[in-house]
């Protein structure tokens, strides 16, 4: 259990201008010239913690960090003792504490690396770009291999970026145009949190599927691609027609990965208007290059034809979180914007493997989407308002939940840096 202790206190100069919406896995650093605001305080030793949010201010969005000693706190949490960057970025780290971040920035493409200092700040390291591999925007898709191994998969240019994260330099890029789709948006797998894309030995797997917000449709697959780290090309390529948009994915300890529908299938109007109800768990077994013919988990059959979307990973093996509509506040066949926005999704947990479930009491109905972050082996999940203008951080827990703090903004992520 992460002790309780009184929180890092640390001040914030006037805060400026728009940050595109994201998914943060790190936070950014003030002062280094590039549109950054603010003044930290941050401490040279001991415990710290990094809550990342997206902000709605007067003057646009924004994102915020505020780095504490500890994430069970005794008060909200305030943008006054954040830090809030100007301008578009996405970030990522390594997951080992190391004290070294990532922040990608869409305004010019690129990846500037930070350390915490010892003088109670930020220092800017190093940076790479990317301008000539052409993203459209930096998005969370990063996976750190080692400390001279990197990935940025960009699902605008349909490719992975190989990047040097010591030297900060470009390597390679490996072409994934194979599964792109006429008239449709590739999303690339996602976990909800805090997570990343599963990494297997020498293998990375890197799930896709489709989504034309526009015209309300989804392609009704998903496709899989198995990267070979040690050559960086592409090992294999598969799509299975079994499970749509299968992009949410659960890494298991015993090295089987789990791959559920994310939360855009709700956007198919044949899957509402028809009824499908056709979210479900797809599997790669531990050593394995693809999707387990034999296995299937159909929600429909867990929740006795109610519809559920999203799998999170909760630090319980093959048990996930996932969310239920109820039927009686808002009908399947709402309109998309309804079904995403409306307070009508229970809380429960699966065990994927097993097909069982627990309903989680306490929680209240809530949109469909929520993130989930293990931290030193405890699992918190965020349960935000209709606007996301606030977020309150809760624990994950069969019993109910335990508020740990509650902030500003959307929550992207809640991560140890040291």
């Amino acid at each position: 259990m992460i002790p309780k202790r009184p929180k890092v206190r640390h001040d914030m100069r006037s805060p400026t201008k728009a940050l595109a919406f994201g998914l943060i896995a790190s936070f950014a650093f003030a002062g280094c010239g590039d549109g950054t605001s603010g003044n930290l305080e941050v401490p040279s030793a001991g415990d710290l913690f990094g809550v990342a949010t997206n902000l709605t201010l007067p003057e646009g969005f924004a994102f915020g960090l505020d780095p504490i000693d500890n994430i069970f706190q005794d008060r909200p949490l305030s943008i006054d003792d954040a830090l809030v960057i100007a301008g578009g970025g996405r970030a990522a780290h390594d997951g080992t504490a190391s004290s070294e971040f990532f922040v990608g920035r869409s305004e010019d493409r690129s990846v500037t690396k930070f350390r915490v200092g010892s003088a109670g700040d930020f220092e800017e390291v190093d940076r790479v770009s990317f301008a000539n591999q052409a993203p459209a925007f930096i998005g969370p898709f990063f996976v750190f291999l080692d400390e001279t191994k990197a990935y940025y998969f960009d699902r605008t240019q349909a490719q992975a970026i190989v990047w040097n994260p010591s030297t900060m330099e470009v390597r390679t890029t490996i072409d994934l145009s194979q599964a792109t789709k006429a008239g449709f948006s590739n999303g690339y797998a996602i976990s909800g949190g805090g997570g990343s894309i599963p990494v297997i030995g020498n293998r990375i797997l890197l799930a896709v599927g489709w989504v034309n917000r526009d015209n309300r449709e989804v392609v009704k697959s998903t496709g899989l691609f198995v990267i070979d780290t040690v050559s960086d090309t592409v090992e294999a390529y598969q799509e299975d027609s079994r499970c749509p948009i299968a992009i949410q994915v659960v890494p298991t300890p015993n090295g089987d990965t789990y791959f559920g529908t994310y939360e855009d299938i709700l956007f198919d109007n044949s899957e509402r208007m028809n009824e499908d109800r056709s979210g479900c768990v797809l599997r790669v077994n531990s050593g394995a290059t693809e999707f387990d013919p034999a296995f299937q988990l159909n929600f429909t059959d867990v929740f006795e034809g109610r519809a559920a979307v999203n799998i999170y990973g909760i630090g319980q093996g093959s048990t996930v979180l996932t969310r239920v509509l109820d039927e009686s506040v808002v009908p399947y066949t709402s309109f998309a914007e309804d079904l995403f926005n409306g307070n009508a999704w229970e809380w429960w947990t699966v065990d994927v493997a097993a097909g069982t479930r627990t309903q989680l009491q306490g929680y209240p109905l809530s949109p469909p989407f929520s993130l989930s972050f293990v931290v030193d082996g405890q699992a918190f999940t965020s349960i935000s308002n209709e606007d996301f203008s606030a977020t309150t951080m809760v624990t994950l827990d069969r019993n109910g939940p335990e508020t740990v703090f509650e902030t500003t903004g959307f929550v992207t992520d809640l991560f140890r840096l040291r």
